[in-house]
């Protein structure tokens, strides 16, 4: 009752019982902070199972667990990211419904959807590995892999799309300062994933270019999901931004009702009177 009472009519006035999608997001800080614990304990326990894969691996038939390996596809960190990218994927869906319902512009609506897409294609990549085979096609199709292992050919692309996505959010809640402080935790986050990736640090330097390379990425996709969720904490609480149409409307008729000239009612009512008057 009292969660509900401090909603705003965002996403509600259904005159239902039932729970409304703004109800998913967490009003307190304590989730968002046990939330982060549990993210920081689950990479820590993901690299002591990959340190602990490498000691196994000898006892395999392909010299490597799978499961535990941070770096391979189908493995639980891989599982890990999919879910993460598509938790912020549903997120930026919510966060277009509820800037919709609060009254905002349409294009940022559409940002919303863009940077849903985004993030739920990104999801489907991760679990199918898609830009590894995009990787491949376009070293042999090139004949260089120009950096490393070629991972320049998906990286360019990735880092403009996220880059706008990126410079859109910041624009959007940069007065939210929990949310923001997230927003460019992501962007360390995944500067530093790249650079690990394209070698640029840690060169040669393995397994701790992989641990450094994975772990922040899944610190970033969880930073990324604490971002949306936080911005959309302060969109329930904030309330409708503008009238409805209805209210605008109304109201310029009320104005027109006030302003505008009507000489034939003056005359009628002129008339009225001096006919009274005679009489």
């Amino acid at each position: 009752m009292e969660r509900s009472q401090r909603r705003s009519g965002v996403g509600q006035g259904t005159g239902s019982d039932l729970p409304t999608l703004d109800s998913l997001v967490p009003v307190g800080s304590k989730p968002y902070l046990l939330a982060g614990l549990v993210g920081l304990v689950a990479i820590a326990v993901l690299d002591g199972l990959y340190l602990l894969g490498l000691r196994l691996a000898e006892l395999t038939t392909d010299g490597s667990v799978a499961a535990l390996n941070l770096d391979a596809e189908g493995s639980i960190a891989c599982w890990l990211s999919v879910v993460l990218l598509l938790l912020a994927g549903q997120a930026a869906l919510l966060l277009a419904s509820l800037s919709r319902s609060a009254g905002y512009p349409a294009a940022r609506v559409r940002a919303w959807l863009c940077v849903a897409a985004l993030l739920c294609w990104m999801s489907l990549d991760e679990g199918a590995s898609i830009h590894e085979g995009f990787k491949e096609l376009m070293a042999r199709l090139c004949g260089t892999r120009i950096i490393g292992d070629g991972s320049i050919y998906w990286v360019v692309p990735y880092a403009a799309a996220l880059g706008l996505a990126g410079l859109f959010m910041f624009k959007v809640l940069r007065s939210d300062r929990p949310a923001l402080a997230c927003l460019l935790g992501w962007a360390v986050a995944q500067l530093l994933a790249v650079a690990a990736q394209l070698e640029l640090i840690l060169a040669g330097r393995w397994p701790l270019q992989i641990i450094v390379e994975e772990d922040a990425e899944l610190a970033g996709y969880m930073l990324l999901l604490a971002t949306l969720a936080l911005y959309a904490r302060g969109l329930v609480g904030q309330g409708p931004r503008v009238q409805s149409s209805s209210q605008k409307l109304g109201g310029r008729a009320l104005v027109g009702r006030r302003h505008v000239p009507r000489p034939h009612l003056h005359a009628a009512q002129t008339a009225g009177a001096t006919n009274g008057a005679e009489t």
